[in-house]
């Protein structure tokens, strides 16, 4: 009887109770404090988003992740005017690769069946973006001249630009999209007074992108001839406004139809 006692008399086990574990936050790697050098664009395509820089040949390494740090900056913030991309093409380019040579000889080797340098990489250091489809997303790497690579710094460490400049980047994206709004009606009007009917309005995704519905369109044949006949006499105004290319539907804004590019400089 004394057994069962004591072993009624047992307390219990306690709940767990589940210990809260905080979020691992990011890393911040610090922007070193070394100005970067000289550089200049030895060449920059814009549709094939590549840029080859050239430095120095006596540019250290602090100095070109000084340099990587300030393209990052820039290119982050849409300010590619300032790294010398001068082709309005590149502040709708949401992924990009922008590779630094130190001096100009093998500068070239991306864009040549054959390059001066003989084979692989000659890069001293690049800078990634658009990583993952995001634009955000980036990574700036030091390049050996055995194609070893140090990282930088990379998207996970959560660095943003400034919020002067993203206030700025979003201002500059209304009017933007604003303008390109104004120029749609203003063409939809003009196509009206030469006796065509089509609906024309800027696309969502690109933005830069024109969008143009009208039951005319029901071939390529008739799409081509509005692109070569019609569109040529607006295409300085929709390049100046932000337009890169245009749509033609016929059905309503919902169909696929046919993408043209404006070839815009």
């Amino acid at each position: 009887m004394l057994t069962f006692a004591l072993l009624g008399c047992r307390e219990s086990p306690q709940p767990v109770v589940p210990v809260a574990v905080a979020p691992e936050v990011p890393k911040a790697i610090a922007r070193p404090s070394t100005p970067p050098p000289n550089f200049k664009v030895f060449k920059g395509d814009p549709h094939a988003l590549s840029v080859s820089i050239v430095v120095p040949v006596n540019t250290t390494d602090d100095q070109l992740r000084s340099l990587l740090w300030l393209f990052r900056e820039k290119v982050r913030s849409r300010q590619f005017a300032d790294l010398g991309l001068k082709s309005t093409e590149w502040e709708s380019s949401n992924s990009g690769v922008v590779e630094f040579y130190r001096g100009a000889k093998c500068a070239n080797e991306d864009y040549v069946v054959k390059g001066p340098c003989g084979q692989g990489s000659h890069t001293a250091a690049y800078y990634h973006w658009g990583l993952e489809s995001d634009p955000s997303k980036d990574a700036g790497y030091l390049q050996q001249k055995n194609e070893d690579e140090t990282l930088v710094f990379d998207f996970k460490d959560g660095w943003t630009i400034s919020p002067e400049a993203q206030a700025k980047m979003v201002a500059k994206d209304k009017a933007d999209d604003a303008e390109r709004e104004a120029f749609a009606k203003l063409l939809q009007d003009e196509l009206t007074g030469m006796g065509l009917e089509m609906s024309v309005r800027p696309s969502l995704d690109p933005k830069n992108q024109l969008h143009i519905d009208s039951d005319i369109f029901k071939d390529t044949p008739t799409r081509v001839q509005f692109v070569t006949t019609v569109l040529p006499s607006s295409k300085a105004a929709l390049c100046k406004v932000g337009y890169r290319s245009v749509r033609l539907t016929k059905g309503g804004f919902f169909e696929e139809g046919q993408a043209y590019s404006l070839g815009c400089k």
